[in-house]
């Protein structure tokens, strides 16, 4: 495999234009620490410091609290409650430092209430690694600290989270009836808290990428009524595109046309969110669904900004079935009659994502357009990462690692969690590019320390491979 087909490899695995980086369609769901407290009633103030100083990102005041406190404590309640929240401390840094000290909690600390929230902490970070990369050895991880969770703490307020955690590591394994049981039963133990929002979601995005759509319909309904005023565009995306799909295009308008009509203001979110669900399932039937919903939708609106969006509509699916030019035709449109604005920049990145590898030299203007005035942290960090790979195609390596940099300093989006592996790989393969050796080492052998288990970590591998192959000769 030559070096560029490596790099390809790579890209088309962490962000392929769409929405599977993030894992969902709606709202990304990056691990995090349990929201809930589980201190013991002494220690609920504590608790409240150090909550407060992870969400202002003092994490070597937090380390050096929970450290002073384990120190002083004189029961195992209490030091496994600070060894917990020190694991705590490196999970919200990104550390793998995290599980070592989860792990510790469980075995050390296994008859205190802290063993819960620590095995519930270690199902998340099991479950971020399977959604990564390769699934397969972190699933099994995941999936095994989670059934046991479900199994001993069968009444635990988190135990919707559990369900949700295991639903997506079993989508992973490619086990989708046990993730839509899994979710089903997430939303009949409370269909009112969080993690019922979310697994409502996975539901009906799941059963959009099966082609189940008229279950996709009735999920996106229950959702609707479920959470009415929620995520109103986005969901009744689901309904539009699920409708053109199995061929109703008269419905699929009419529900297009009561969404804007209730929700006028919210008209310029409708191309983003077409273009995360067409990337659930970008197949010839979708695309090619999509495409004849958005010209009959601009045969009805010539003018506006429901216009535009069918522009935008035509051009995401053009490109999805790869007809490239014919897909820059149309977002060139877009872009003559809305040379600023959400409409802009929305061309902008489906062009950058969409040239940057058959024309990396004309998708960079496009990138850095999108990364001088998108306000979204996710599109953002997906922006950034795509422009890093045009420059490498062209082999400008310091505009390169610049893009992929300027991601990394951006640590608090869920989307840098998801993208910092393939950041950080890619860096080290610019310097392997170059002959820059040992700086390569430094960037691979970090990505394998941390990342593991992530196919950035075996790309790293091979890389490693080839630079002591290198030096001996």
């Amino acid at each position: 495999m030559t070096r560029a087909a490596r790099l390809l490899l790579l890209l088309g695995s962490l962000i392929t234009l769409g929405a599977w980086v993030a894992g969902t369609a709606i709202a990304d769901v990056s691990v995090s620490p349990s929201k809930s407290f589980g201190a013991p009633p002494g220690l609920r103030e504590q608790a409240i410091t150090l909550k407060t100083l992870f969400d202002q990102g003092k994490f070597a005041d937090a380390h050096a609290l929970c450290q002073q406190g384990f120190a002083a404590a004189t029961d195992d309640e209490t030091r496994g409650f600070y060894l917990r929240y020190d694991g705590e401390a490196y999970m919200c840094e990104y550390s793998p430092q995290c599980v070592e000290v989860l792990k510790q909690v469980v075995e050390q600390f296994g008859h205190t209430i802290q063993v819960s929230w620590a095995k519930l902490d270690l199902g998340e970070i099991y479950t971020q690694e399977a959604l990564m990369g390769p699934p397969e050895e972190p699933a099994a991880k995941a999936l095994s600290a989670l059934d046991g969770f479900v199994r001993e703490y069968p009444g635990h307020e988190k135990i919707a989270r559990v369900l949700w955690l295991r639903g997506r590591c079993s989508e992973r394994l490619g086990n989708h009836e046990a993730a839509l049981a899994d979710y089903q039963e997430a939303v009949n133990l409370d269909p009112k808290q969080a993690n019922a929002d979310l697994c409502m979601q996975r539901t009906f995005e799941v059963q959009v990428q099966l082609h189940r759509w008229d279950d996709a319909i009735a999920s996106a309904q229950r959702y609707i009524e479920l959470f009415p005023g929620r995520r109103p565009v986005e969901v009744g995306m689901v309904k539009v595109l699920a409708h053109a799909c199995k061929g109703g295009l008269p419905q699929a308008l009419k529900e297009f046309e009561q969404l804007i009509t209730q929700y006028p203001n919210l008209v310029s979110r409708c191309a983003e969110a077409w273009e995360n669900l067409v990337d659930l399932t970008p197949d010839s039937e979708t695309c090619e669904a999509s495409v004849g919903f958005c010209q009959k939708l601009l045969d009805q609106y010539p003018e506006g900004e429901p216009a535009a969006f069918a522009k935008l509509g035509i051009g995401c699916g053009l490109m999805r079935e790869g007809n490239r030019d014919e897909a820059a035709q149309w977002l060139e449109r877009v872009l003559a009659e809305h040379p600023t604005g959400k409409p802009s920049l929305d061309a902008h990145y489906q062009l950058g994502c969409g040239l940057r590898d058959s024309n990396p030299e004309e998708a960079i203007p496009h990138l850095r357009e999108v990364v001088g005035g998108e306000t979204d942290p996710r599109r953002l960090a997906r922006a950034l990462f795509n422009l890093g790979i045009a420059y490498t195609h062209l082999k400008d390596y310091d505009n390169a690692r610049s893009a992929y940099s300027e991601l990394l300093s951006r640590k608090g989006s869920d989307e840098y969690r998801i993208l910092q592996a393939g950041a950080h790989t890619n860096i080290g393969f610019t310097y392997y590019l170059e002959g820059r050796y040992d700086e390569a080492r430094a960037e691979l052998n970090l990505v394998v320390s941390r990342w593991g288990t992530t196919y950035s970590a075996g790309l790293a591998r091979q890389w490693l491979g080839d630079i002591d192959a290198k030096q001996v000769l």
